[in-house]
């Protein structure tokens, strides 16, 4: 009794083992994925999508219409929708362990029966070049991205390994999703991974995680087949390979050796076939943008998970092609002078300047342009809403004054993004002809008789005047004008000739003065080196007060020296004619005779020494009152800190 209880409840577990397998291996969701997105031929971007139904199948016979895609927030239609069979990536793993060894009552082990099933499997595909195939096995044979299956098949028959001996781990399930990620013979081709392994141990949660980013990141799906007793199916680690066979998209399967092996073609067909589509992006600026498609199908909308991607988008930039510098505009050639002289400016020859401009698009994305223009001194003066969009007419004859004309070019492409070429500054040069003199001179041969007329007769009226021929009129004096007349009243002088001549011209004509500078009160002789007295011409003191820096803006004596500051020191001459100079709080000092000059000031004296900062003067006064003393001091080198720079 006790023997046949056993035996239904080991029945009755395995049937629950089966029955569990097969119904949550089936269970699965609709689902839509959008990959390989293309932005290259902005603003068509390309995609290709992926869509299953809840079985796992393809959903074929998608229309565009049936599909749209939400771009940052924004509802646009699919332009283009091509159903493609490009096959797909196929990686079968084989992890084995102690587990495989396990064999029935015929003495079949369970690793026989999976090496039959993948083998019969690759039997049926022959003559069919539609997959890229690749096998691993732990110990055993390898084959990489071949499209035949017999080469595929030749590998699985030859993959028989020691199993006892080997410890399975997640090794070679990394190495498999690494090849699955290779890229593929056709562009859209599915990619999967079949891993077969026994039981594993330990905490799988950290690789698994990381490996699951990846594989929805490369859109890879992973089917496992769990290969033990049925006591092993419920351990950590069993859900722990369950769970990624779930997020990545794929199927899990727990074999025992008592159940029916999948068919392999199911995991594969779906990935056969997918959709290539392309939409108008209006995407306006560079930054990160999220995009997902709403698919319609038979048995309701599928959303695809929302992608992020990066995006660089600038406008276009347009460039003059070889401007000229300047533009000489003048009457035609084949006129006379006297032609020349009657047309008007706008007849001058050219009348107009075309210009080349060329465009570049900085991000990588040649895109239609819908407006160009351009820009004289900030005003549009020509513009091109069709093509061509790279020329532009300036019209010259509106131009009435020679003078640098500043031009720019703006250009707006299809989405609306507006970009400004660099300002070029173009000279226009007007040239007039030059008028005939002699035609000048016979049109006004009256003018001129009668200027010449009144000119001679104002010099002959100047020279009788300042001769004493004629003698004005001076209402009110009659009789001293006749006393001075009456030869009896007056003396008569007796005066050399040539001094009377030249006193009608010298003693009436006022000559102009010449200017004289002002006089130097006194004198800062440049100093060498050595302090000694230069060549070079003094500096004259003629004003009250001098200010000495830097800075133009801030000194009357400007001394070019980085020792000095903008505004160094100051310099007063009071008015019984002393002289006293201070010091702006000035970083490189100011010094009478080596002493430094505090903001209050010190007195000057003819032949004292002056520094500021590292530049030395002869203080030198025109009309000196008294002479400075000399007086000698004795410093040691502690006290010398105050002197200035000097050897």
């Amino acid at each position: 009794m006790t023997i046949r209880k056993r035996g239904f409840f080991h029945l009755l577990l395995l049937l629950c083992t089966f029955l569990t397998s097969a119904v949550v291996s089936a269970q699965t969701t609709p689902s839509a994925t959008l990959r390989a997105l293309e932005t290259s031929a902005f603003p068509i971007i390309s995609a290709f999508l992926n869509v299953h139904d809840d079985l796992g199948g393809f959903v074929s016979g998608l229309q565009p219409s049936d599909i749209t895609i939400v771009e940052n927030g924004s509802t646009l239609p699919v332009q283009s929708l091509q159903e493609l069979r490009p096959g797909a990536l196929f990686v079968v793993a084989i992890n084995p362990g102690p587990p495989f060894e396990i064999r029935n009552s015929q003495a079949i082990s369970r690793y026989d029966y999976l090496i039959q099933a993948l083998t019969d499997w690759a039997a049926r595909k022959q003559g069919s070049n539609l997959d890229d195939l690749s096998l691993l096995t732990s110990g055993g044979s390898e084959i990489s991205h071949v499209s035949e299956p017999v080469k595929w098949q030749s590998a699985v028959s030859v993959a028989q390994v020691d199993v006892k001996k080997l410890t399975p781990n997640l090794d070679l399930l990394f190495r498999a999703a690494s090849l699955a990620a290779d890229p593929t013979p056709r562009p859209g081709m599915g990619r999967s991974v079949l891993f077969i392994t026994a039981p594993l141990e330990g905490d799988l949660s950290v690789s698994l995680t990381n490996l699951i980013s990846q594989a929805k990141e490369q859109d890879i799906a992973i089917n496992v087949w769990i290969v033990s007793s049925p006591g092993a199916f419920d351990t950590r680690t069993a859900d722990q390979l369950i769970d990624l066979a779930k997020q990545t998209g794929g199927q899990y399967f727990l074999y025992s050796g008592a159940e029916d092996l999948p068919d392999i073609e199911t995991y594969i067909e779906p990935l056969r076939n997918i959709y290539s589509l392309t939409y108008t992006s209006h995407i306006k600026a560079s930054g990160k943008q999220r995009l997902f498609a709403q698919v319609g199908t038979p048995s309701g909308q599928i959303t695809s998970e929302s992608q992020s991607f990066d995006f660089s988008i600038q406008p276009p930039q347009p460039a003059f092609v070889s401007p000229p510098i300047q533009i000489v505009r003048k009457p035609p050639p084949e006129m006379s002078a006297d032609e020349a002289q009657e047309i008007p400016l706008a007849d001058y020859q050219p009348s107009q300047h075309q210009f080349q401009v060329v465009f570049d698009f900085s991000d990588g994305r040649p895109r239609p342009l819908s407006r160009t223009a351009l820009y004289v001194d900030g005003a549009l003066v020509d513009e091109n809403l069709s093509p061509p969009f790279d020329q532009f007419d300036w019209d010259l004859a509106k131009l009435t004054r020679s003078g640098v004309y500043t031009l720019q070019a703006e250009a707006e492409d299809a989405m609306g993004m507006v970009g400004k070429s660099i300002e070029t500054p173009v000279e226009i040069k007007i040239e007039t002809p030059a008028p005939d003199p002699f035609a000048i001179f016979a049109e006004n041969i009256p003018i001129l008789a009668g200027t010449a007329i009144l000119l001679s007769a104002a010099v002959l009226f100047m020279v009788l005047f300042l001769g004493g021929r004629i003698r004005p009129h001076i209402p009110g004096k009659p009789q001293q004008r006749r006393r001075k007349s009456d030869p009896v009243t007056q003396p008569i002088p007796v005066k050399d000739a040539s001094a009377q001549q030249g006193a009608h011209w010298a003693d009436r004509l006022k000559w102009p003065h010449h200017h004289t500078a002002p006089p130097a009160y006194a004198l800062l002789n440049r100093l060498t080196e050595n302090d000694e007295i230069s060549s070079a011409t003094p500096i004259p003191i003629t004003t009250g007060e001098v200010t000495i820096g830097r800075d133009p803006a801030q000194a009357t004596l400007v001394l070019n020296d980085p020792s000095l500051d903008p505004l160094h020191a100051r310099l007063t001459r009071s008015e019984n004619g002393v002289f006293r100079l201070a010091d702006n709080d000035s970083v490189g000092g100011t010094w009478i005779n080596y002493s430094p000059v505090s903001k209050e000031g010190t007195q000057l004296e003819h032949g004292d020494l002056v520094h500021f900062g590292h530049i030395g003067f002869r203080f030198i006064v025109r009309q000196p009152i008294r002479v400075r003393k000399p007086v000698v001091i004795y410093l040691d080198a502690s006290e010398k800190n105050g002197q200035p720079p000097r050897t």
